[in-house]
């Protein structure tokens, strides 16, 4: 029914409101109407094509036939006598083709009558666009009432957010807290894979058992065991090495994206020098990442399953913490925050007694303890922490965890005191070395973050005492089920170790 040359297809199906003026010959006429405007000539009873422009400059050959009718026309003109038999068959196509009938309004006349169909339909595109931008406000406002009021962010997010601040290295992973360590002597190259991949990685320990003796000089370097490439390396003179953990660190945490390091051990030294020995510890449920023996044939069979004493440190990639002399460039980096290991935090112990038909105190699993409210004086636990050199804050988090909880108020409190303080003598203030002030606890599920920060450095063991309470004497809340989990201890990075960092340089 309608026809045009290729080129105008697009135009004429494109969004913008368009009039089709229909007319009996190809003359343009001189009209003037506030819309795209496209005449189409009759050329015989049902058949109309596109009247081009004489600076269009396309050939009139390629001429197509229209498959769908055009978009978003507001009105057919047929200011000339153009019978109405054609404009019946235009309206037939346009149901056939477009799949319903014609909803633009086909006006004969003159152009008066047009332009108050134009002037109709505009003020009708007025009206419903301002109603729809009103919806659009009052939408706006629900959502934003909604994130305001009734939106809770997830707790995963909310750790997520956390973890991207600027923070302190922190210890993730420590193998050394186990009995059975030997010492081995780095007589030939040790080869030690790695429990984690290149990226965040920002340095390791190793535990010197024996220094040596003679002139010699101990090599560290990490290697990415999918590439073979070298990420860096670091040495140190056997007369600078001292007994305990030395600290091997890069500049900042690497940004490289292997999945699989190795840890290369090995020494050079004169001829009449003993090498240095470091702890091994057993390699347990990590097998995979024991010793390789073909890099070390010297080792006796026992120790073939068994890894190096490691302590690995991870911060956020491509932030500067060290620089090449091994001192911290941003004091808000002179923290180190290491968690306390399961196998510590498991080995609470109630200063209170308590007597309930239910669990109200005890170990739960992945560094949990429960310990309930019950009665008139607070109920208290304690964690006996080692000798940590360089201790200055102890952290935990706690909250209700039984959404069924109505009780409000109830009050938690973490007490550091020196070891051997009893309960009472810590609620009391003797020998305390610092404590937080009663955090009352309104929402379950909610955590809240204790913190004792520590007035002196401590290098000797310490108690850490756990405190609950109700909010007045009285009968026992249903579901008040205190938990305290992920404790840390931050430690000076200046004190911790007994010699500077030995920095990891990229070869």
């Amino acid at each position: 029914m309608l026809r045009a040359p290729t080129h105008m297809l697009s135009r004429l199906h494109d969004g913008n409101p368009k009039i089709i003026i229909l007319t009996l010959d190809s003359a343009q006429p001189d009209n003037e109407l506030p819309l795209d405007q496209y005449v189409f000539q009759l050329v015989d009873d049902d058949h109309f094509t596109l009247v081009q422009a004489e600076e269009d400059g396309h050939p009139n050959a390629d001429i197509h036939i229209f498959d769908l009718p055009p978009s978003n026309v507001w009105a057919f003109w047929a200011p000339g006598l153009v019978q109405d038999t054609s404009l019946d068959a235009l309206k037939t196509w346009y149901a056939n083709t477009g799949g319903k009938d014609l909803d633009a309004p086909i006006v004969k006349g003159s152009q008066k009558a047009v332009m108050e169909l134009l002037l109709a339909r505009s003020l009708r595109e007025a009206q419903r666009l301002g109603n729809m931008n009103l919806a659009l406000m009052r939408d706006l406002a629900v959502l934003r009432e909604s994130w305001l009021n009734h939106v809770r962010i997830p707790a995963e997010i909310e750790e997520l957010l956390a973890n991207l601040r600027l923070a302190s290295p922190r210890l993730i992973f420590n193998n050394s807290d186990t009995p059975d360590n030997v010492a081995i002597s780095i007589e030939s190259r040790i080869i030690q894979p790695l429990p984690i991949g290149a990226r965040g990685l920002l340095g390791f320990d190793l535990n010197v058992i024996d220094v040596g003796a003679g002139s010699g000089i101990l090599f560290a370097q990490l290697l990415a065991r999918d590439t073979g490439a070298v990420l860096a390396r670091g040495q140190i003179a056997f007369d600078a090495l001292c007994p305990g953990w030395i600290p091997f660190r890069l500049q900042s945490a690497s940004a490289a994206s292997s999945h699989s390091l190795e840890l290369h051990i090995w020494t050079e030294s004169e001829i009449g020098a003993t090498a240095p020995q470091i702890a091994a510890t057993p390699a347990g449920l990590l097998s995979r990442f024991s010793f390789d023996p073909q890099a070390n044939a010297v080792r006796s069979s026992q120790l073939l399953a068994q890894m190096l004493a490691l302590k690995l440190w991870g911060g956020l990639p491509g932030v500067a913490m060290y620089t090449f002399e091994g001192e911290l460039v941003n004091d808000q980096l002179t923290a180190l925050e290491v968690p306390l290991p399961d196998s510590l935090v498991e080995t609470v112990r109630l200063t209170r007694e308590m007597t309930a038909p239910y669990p109200v105190f005890g170990y739960m699993e992945r560094g949990k303890v429960l310990l309930r409210p019950l009665k008139a004086i607070p109920s208290a636990a304690v964690i006996r922490l080692p000798a940590t050199r360089g201790l200055i804050e102890i952290s935990c988090e706690v909250f209700i965890d039984d959404r069924r909880c109505e009780a409000r108020h109830l009050g938690t409190r973490v007490v550091v005191t020196s070891r051997g303080v009893e309960a009472d003598a810590a609620e009391r203030g003797e020998g305390v070395l610092a404590a937080t002030d009663w955090v009352e606890l309104t929402e379950p599920l909610t955590p809240s973050r204790l913190i004792v920060r520590l007035p002196d450095m401590q290098n000797e063991p310490v108690d850490v005492h756990l405190f609950t309470r109700l909010p007045k004497p009285g009968p026992v809340p249903p579901h008040g089920r205190i938990v305290f989990n992920r404790f840390v201890a931050e430690v000076h990075a200046a004190s911790a170790w007994n010699v500077s960092p030995i920095m990891l340089r990229e070869p």
